[in-house]
């Protein structure tokens, strides 16, 4: 999901976003009456440069230069899962995008799939916002035979400031080769960006946001680019699913299952955690996991005995929740356990979010190691976990010759809400996610290039189930963006 705080970060999901404190501000719920508030305020930009070009295929996804064609291929008419390529660009935060093809004849898109939003839209042709102007490629519904405008106005209000208004069309949408006939989205007529400038370094490296979370529960709500493919039997399986190389070059998302060669342990099977699914966090399209506890080198730090409805804000359930979002590069956590991470790295200093009273730590690049810090484990009711070490949650950005490093953590008193944690790319990185929609079960294993024994995840109480592999026939890339606000404290 897009977002913004003190710490400007944006995510963009098919791998979807990395970014420092940011976390996913965006009401992205503003048309389900959503209550997501999140405070802005002065921006500070620093620019980083992760050496893209140490490979190949990194290489290949320099921005000036579209993805070969053979790598947007997928196995469809094989029905065999289909992985898609990313981009990273870096600027203090990591977003990571893919291209889609849209339209007939088919145009290709740089987008963010993001499970923490639902709605999809792109840069139009006709809007004049400088966010629109910077745009790689924009979309006109009346270039495209199949294109079909419903004369209906669309927008959004992100958290950050940002926002959108347009139309609503229907289109063809070609996603890793899989189909999807008119499909409904917005095209873009006026942007508003976050930035006093009119744009921000994430408004322009993207064309457009695919949402990938559940349709919310309310009149006139439509499916999500993933529940279309699900609703017309595209896929092998019903999956979605995440991976990040170890250095944070490139990845994979793949549609219709999961690629076992990318996970760090070749005959492992993935530790499914169920989603809440009886409560407003559905209702909202959320893709959240039942939180009971946080815990730091073993030693609990948080518990959860409810978490607010992000419609109306009042508690509910009888555990915590943890939204897992692609789209965001950072977490939004709370102080407590951020506090408790900092103070245990020597060396480190904590920071506060001009604005607001959110913090962070600045450490020692040496911490970024699996272990350079203490251990992060989330728990999960049924007696599930992950854990992440400081190789996942310590951030590195350069800025005049120099590196600075940082938690990818963002510290809030209640967190992201009361009872929840926004969950981004600083724990999805060290694991394969697998999104299964059908049993509405998180899969999760660690990741080709990183340690098992230095933190991995566990199944609780539910039973594994054995499906959603698939060979990689593709090679995937990345891109990634950052920018971040701080003041000593």
């Amino acid at each position: 999901m897009k977002q913004m705080h003190s710490l400007r970060c944006t995510a963009l999901p098919l791998l979807a976003v990395a970014s420092l404190a940011s976390a996913q501000l965006q009401s992205d719920c503003a048309n389900a009456q959503c209550t997501d508030q999140t405070s802005t305020s002065g921006l500070w930009t620093v620019s980083t440069s992760k050496n893209v070009r140490s490979s190949v295929r990194v290489a290949q996804a320099h921005l000036d230069s579209d993805l070969p064609e053979s790598i947007m291929r997928a196995a469809s008419s094989q029905q065999l899962a289909s992985e898609l390529p990313l981009q990273e660009f870096s600027m203090g935060v990591t977003e990571y995008r893919a291209s889609i093809d849209v339209g007939t004849p088919a145009q290709k898109f740089n987008v963010l799939f993001d499970t923490g939003s639902f709605t999809m839209w792109l840069y139009g042709a006709t809007c004049t916002s400088p966010a629109c102007k910077g745009a790689r490629d924009t979309y006109d519904v009346t270039k495209s035979r199949t294109g079909q405008s419903l004369n209906k106005p669309a927008s959004q209000m992100y958290a950050d400031g940002s926002g959108y208004n347009g139309t609503l069309v229907t289109d063809a949408v070609n996603v890793g080769g899989y189909n999807v006939s008119n499909f409904q989205f917005t095209q873009v007529t006026q942007y508003t960006s976050s930035s006093p400038s009119g744009v921000s370094p994430a408004d322009d490296y993207q064309d457009g946001i695919v949402g990938m979370g559940f349709h919310p529960q309310v009149d006139g709500a439509t499916n999500t680019l993933m529940e279309q493919l699900v609703v017309n039997g595209n896929l092998p399986y019903q999956q979605f699913s995440w991976y990040i190389t170890a250095d944070e070059s490139q990845g994979f998302a793949t549609f219709g299952g999961y690629d076992v060669t990318l996970f760090a342990d070749k005959n492992g099977q993935p530790a499914w955690i169920p989603m809440i699914t009886n409560d407003d966090l559905l209702a909202a399209g959320k893709l959240a996991l039942p939180l009971t506890s946080a815990s730091v080198d073993g030693q609990v730090v948080d518990s959860f005995n409810s978490h607010a409805s992000p419609i109306n804000g009042k508690l509910q359930g009888t555990t915590g929740a943890a939204s897992w979002d692609t789209g965001t590069a950072s977490s939004i956590v709370t102080d407590t356990l951020v506090m408790a991470i900092g103070s245990a790295i020597p060396g480190s200093k904590k920071v506060q979010f001009s604005g607001s009273k959110d913090i962070s730590y600045i450490v020692p690049c040496s911490a970024k190691t699996e272990t350079g810090g203490p251990q992060v484990t989330l728990n999960f009711f049924g007696g599930g976990s992950v854990t992440i070490t400081a190789l996942e949650y310590v951030e590195i950005t350069t800025s005049g010759g120099g590196m600075t490093c940082f938690l990818a953590l963002t510290g809030r008193p209640d967190g992201y809400r009361a009872g929840t944690y926004l969950i981004g790319n600083t724990f999805l990185k060290r694991y394969v996610n697998i999104f299964d929609f059908q049993k509405k079960w998180i899969g999760l294993t660690v990741a080709l290039g990183r340690d098992a024994t230095k933190g991995a995840a566990v199944q609780g109480s539910i039973k594994s189930i054995n499906n959603g592999f698939s060979n990689r026939a593709t090679n995937a890339l990345l891109a990634g963006l950052v920018a971040i606000w701080w003041t000593i404290a």
